[in-house]
């Protein structure tokens, strides 16, 4: 039968179909029955040993296993129906079925930080399909890659901050930060104005929002521009890290009333005696406003009422008209026709 490394034990039987001599007849010929002779297996080792084409790989190289089997005088064994052997990582190397031997490659890890990644250790722990064998041994051999780091530029993350449009004043400022890559720890992003923001790790962006202009009666239209000054993964160093330009909100004046209104302290007077006059400055809301450089408000007379910048209200006084003949005056008659300093 021959010796080979597959289990295939046997049995051969053999009997008699017929006896004769030449020219003769037997009178009582008997033929006796079958015999058997009971070929028993003989133990055939088959080793199977990995192999690795590098001891070191940079990250994102890639790393070819290779599963060889072999009997006890070093030949390739090939008679078989397929096997699949597993690696201590999960990595499993197939040898087709008539193959002495089967390959798979891995890539190894890579990140964007500066420094390698842990070794990368594998051995044969497992195989499926090698019930034909007599007897499969897996090798002992541990094979060690050491993964170290890019040695070019590196793999680029790119930190950027966008608008999210324009606002009115009474509005707050709304920018979008964003990283070109999920990471796996948190990322820090220091803004230019001092403020920082966090992108929680395996999210691509975060929401920041300045403080609202704040919504008054002046002409106060204006721009937020807000960029990125530093990125950091605590304990890390990036490898190539981008910061993005600045991106501006544009800050639109709202429409708010201020209503100057004009009082008298008298509605009589005396010939030569005096009219104290005020304008005084009032919000929507009734209240008062001084956050002005000064104003100076003309009367139908010609009369001018200043409020001093920063004052809510300004006063003037003026001395009724008098004459030597009986009879009073013409009546003072007054109203704000102008004003100046509104702009």
């Amino acid at each position: 039968q021959g010796d080979d490394v597959f289990k295939d034990g046997d049995t051969l039987t053999v009997g008699i179909t017929d006896a004769a001599v030449d020219g003769k007849s037997f009178e009582n010929l008997e033929l006796g029955g079958n015999a058997s002779v009971q070929i028993t297996d003989t133990i055939s080792e088959v080793v199977a040993t990995l192999t690795a084409d590098k001891t070191t790989v940079t990250e994102g190289g890639q790393i070819t296993y290779t599963v060889t089997l072999t009997n006890a005088q070093g030949l390739s064994v090939t008679g078989h129906n397929g096997l699949t052997f597993t690696l201590s990582d999960g990595t499993k190397v197939t040898v087709p079925a008539g193959s002495g031997s089967g390959t798979f490659t891995i890539t190894a890890p890579s990140d964007v930080f500066v420094g390698g990644q842990p070794s990368i250790v594998n051995k044969l722990e497992g195989v499926s399909g090698a019930d034909n064998f007599e007897k499969l041994t897996l090798g002992k051999e541990t094979l060690t890659t050491t993964v170290t780091d890019d040695p070019d530029t590196g793999n680029k993350v790119s930190v950027t901050i966008v608008s999210n449009g324009d606002v009115t004043e009474d509005l707050q400022p709304s920018f979008t930060v964003k990283v070109n890559q999920k990471l796996d720890q948190d990322l820090t992003v220091t803004l230019s104005n001092g403020a920082k923001v966090v992108i929680p790790a395996g999210q691509t962006q975060v929401e920041y929002k300045a403080d609202a202009q704040g919504d008054d009666v002046f002409k106060d239209g204006s721009s937020l521009t807000v960029g990125i000054t530093d990125a950091v993964v605590d304990g890390k160093t990036f490898e190539n890290l981008q910061l993005g330009g600045d991106a501006t909100v544009q800050i639109t004046d709202t429409v708010s009333e201020v209503v100057a209104t004009l009082t008298a302290d008298k509605t009589t007077v005396s010939e030569g005696g005096q009219i104290t006059y005020t304008v005084t400055l009032t919000n929507a809301q009734g209240l008062s406003v001084t956050g002005h450089n000064g104003l100076t408000f003309t009367l139908t007379d010609g009369t001018k009422v200043t409020i001093p910048a920063g004052s809510a209200s300004g006063t003037f006084t003026i001395t009724a008209p008098d004459d030597v003949f009986v009879g009073g005056q013409p009546s003072i008659v007054n109203k704000i026709e102008s004003v100046a300093g509104g702009d």
